[in-house]
């Protein structure tokens, strides 16, 4: 290149070829820069660029840094005429496809009088490689009604477009357009074929085609080699890998991935142990197979081993292995790939960014995650959703709402997570106002009929006190899993609707649904609220014999509660003495305060005992065990359980609750004025 220039600098003599050949090497390389200044020198020079120049010009404008000068150019081919010209006008579309402007791109496309086959596919490609899959199909029909003939370059595009989509039927008509315009010896159209079937999960189809192949490049077979283990097919696979030649790392980390994604972890090893060589695709391949089949430790380790090779992590292999220390709740290696996350300079990353949000929320480190997620260049949904369920998850429930209106204010479309996260905040601050204006949203935006949201809004309305509106909601849902019932039938349990939760689970189980220990929980909550004593040893009996559920601590604190409730003390202090668990404060705490009401002193004491052993600190447990000796008339015990505070510096806990005004919710304690 260098030499052309001291060449082309020499002449004494410059025309429009000699410009424009020395502007379109400069064009190739994409040098910029150079163009530019060659164009400029070129017409001050006086020497008036054709056709051929400016699509030069425009090749070097294919980049957003460069849409404004490309604009400009733009411009002056419209002044010199040049806009009618299809070749000029297919460098245009171009020019705007791959800055990203497809809008400009169509109105250029749509305004040029004759379209060749060059426009179409600079067209259809650009929608494809901006993800606009269903409008370069249709742009392909509108193609096929003014009898342009397709070429190799929009034959890969379409089909390609098909695979994602996942649109087989389609596929095939175009397949036969392929046939007919004699194009099923290229190898490029045979390979996305080959892809589209594999893709379809037609793999019959697939194999048929690679069979046919006159000609086939390792693409070929990496194609093959993954369609069969999408479809399961691995001794297939095995075997199409092994007759691969010249097989490249492509093909070896296709083998790998699907080793993984099978859950031959072992196998995958070994086989990544003999690659002859490793790049940064294969490596990440590995550590995210070993993350996603639960060997996090592994997968930090080939991590360590990658950066110590000097394989330069890429986006993938961070947002692979970040969530290694996740599950491993290994805070310290995270912000250790946090820092050097930040050295490499992919902060701005989204994937990353993301990646980095969900450890730090699901660790628990709400500021930090926080912190990332304002220093990200921009945020998507799942950023969002990311920052709204982690606040709620922590409790941080008004927060969860800001962020959802913030969100809203960004002109970021909320989904069906998005809801599932914020609904419960709405639920737990019994906020009525917010949940109905979410509620709304969620069926402008179409969400209604998703099982996921349906059950956050029957959970929502029942949390808010309406449980009317919630067993419409649950009436209304198209679809109903365990979930769903779990929610309905909790419901009813939390507000004292004892009948409706027993009609309730009778009605689930004529409709085959199996209960779950979550269905139990919420049927023993319901007859402890409701007092059914005999329904409650009925339930719990059912549970363990019928449907060979175990009972958890939470069962168990149920029934004590039941029987404590309806005096049964004796019976209560039994069964926690025969629990096979050790009994928590919890459990105790519903004891003694049953021993309150009936006025039990022995078993009260008996349940104090243990309560006071487990949580000495806590002044709720003494005022119970005091207001029991005060019920009794004790009040030289009542005396000494208060000295005993005293001694001890235990506080009571003033209660707290919270209104919401003007949707907004305000928390007081007790003697807030």
């Amino acid at each position: 290149m260098d030499y052309a220039r001291q060449l082309f600098d020499k002449m004494p003599e410059r025309n429009i070829i000699t410009w424009t050949a020395m502007i379109a090497a400069y064009a190739r390389q994409k040098q910029s820069e150079e163009v530019f200044s060659l164009f400029d020198q070129m017409q001050g020079a006086g020497i008036q660029p054709d056709q051929h120049t400016f699509a030069s010009v425009l090749m070097a404008c294919a980049n957003k840094a460069a849409l404004e000068r490309g604009r400009d150019i733009h411009r002056e081919i419209v002044a010199r005429g040049f806009k009618t010209d299809v070749f000029v006008g297919s460098a245009l579309v171009d020019m705007y496809v791959k800055c990203g402007s497809l809008e400009e791109a169509r109105e250029i496309f749509d305004s040029m009088p004759v379209l060749d086959a060059v426009a179409w596919g600079v067209m259809i490609g650009g929608y494809m490689q901006n993800g606009f899959f269903e409008e370069a199909l249709g742009l392909y029909e509108q193609m096929q009604l003014v009898d342009t003939k397709a070429n190799t370059f929009i034959f890969t595009r379409v089909l390609h477009s098909c695979a994602i989509l996942k649109m087989l039927e389609l596929g095939k008509k175009i397949h036969e357009d392929v046939t007919r315009g004699g194009f099923e010896s290229d190898v490029f159209v045979g390979n996305s074929l080959v892809d589209m079937y594999c893709k379809c999960g037609s793999i019959e189809d697939a194999r048929n085609v690679f069979d046919k192949m006159p000609e086939r490049n390792v693409i070929t077979y990496t194609s093959m080699i993954s369609g069969f283990i999408q479809c399961g097919r691995m001794w297939e696979a095995v075997k199409l890998f092994e007759e691969t030649p010249d097989s490249n790392v492509m093909s070896w980390t296709a083998m790998i991935s699907g080793y993984l994604q099978n859950g031959f972890v072992d196998e995958a090893l070994k086989l990544f142990q003999k690659m002859p060589e490793r790049d940064v695709i294969s490596w990440s391949a590995m550590i995210v197979g070993h993350a996603q089949n639960g060997r996090f430790h592994e997968s930090l380790e080939l991590f360590q081993k990658m950066h110590t090779s000097g394989v330069k992590a890429n986006p993938e292999t961070f947002a692979g292995v970040l969530p290694a220390c996740t599950n491993l709740t290994a805070l310290p290696m995270g912000m250790e790939l946090h820092n050097l996350i930040v050295k490499l300079g992919l902060q701005s990353d989204l994937f990353v960014g993301n990646a980095l949000l969900d450890m730090y929320v699901k660790l628990g480190i709400i500021e930090d995650a926080y912190k990332v997620f304002i220093e990200m260049s921009w945020q998507d949904v799942v950023s969002w959703n990311v920052m709204i369920a982690g606040y709620a998850h922590s409790g941080q429930f008004e927060k969860a709402l800001k962020s959802f209106q913030h969100m809203q204010l960004n002109i970021i479309e909320p989904n069906s997570n998005t809801f599932a996260s914020v609904l419960p905040a709405c639920g737990n601050l019994a906020s009525l106002l917010w949940g109905e204006e979410v509620h709304k949203h969620i069926i402008r935006t179409g969400f209604q009929s998703d099982v996921y949201v349906g059950s956050a809004l029957v959970d929502m309305y029942a949390k808010c006190g309406r449980i009317d509106k919630a067993r419409k909601m649950f009436d209304k849902m198209p679809n109903r899993d365990i979930v769903v019932w779990n929610v309905m039938l909790a419901g009813y349990a939390l507000h004292g609707y004892g009948n409706d939760a027993l009609q309730l689970f009778e009605h689930m189980e004529c409709h085959g649904e199996r209960p779950d220990d979550l269905t139990f929980l919420g049927i023993l909550t319901a007859c402890c609220h409701g007092g059914f004593v005999d329904d409650g040893r009925k339930y719990f009996d059912r549970m363990t014999r019928y449907y060979q559920i175990e009972p958890a601590l939470k069962h168990y604190g149920c029934l004590v509660d039941l029987l404590g409730r309806a005096g049964h003390l004796n019976e209560a202090r039994d069964l926690i003495n025969k629990m096979p668990m050790k009994p928590d404060v919890a459990v105790w705490g519903s004891l003694l305060g049953a021993c309150g009401i009936h006025i039990n002193i022995e078993v009260g004491e008996y349940a104090a005992e243990h309560l006071l052993e487990l949580d000495p600190t806590n002044g709720s447990h003494y005022v119970a065990l005091s207001n029991m000796y005060a019920a009794a008339g004790r009040w030289d015990d009542v005396k000494r359980i208060r000295k005993m505070m005293k001694d001890r510096n235990v506080l009571r806990v003033p209660g707290s609750s919270w209104i919401e005004i003007n949707n907004q919710v305000h928390a007081f304690l007790t003697g807030d004025k």
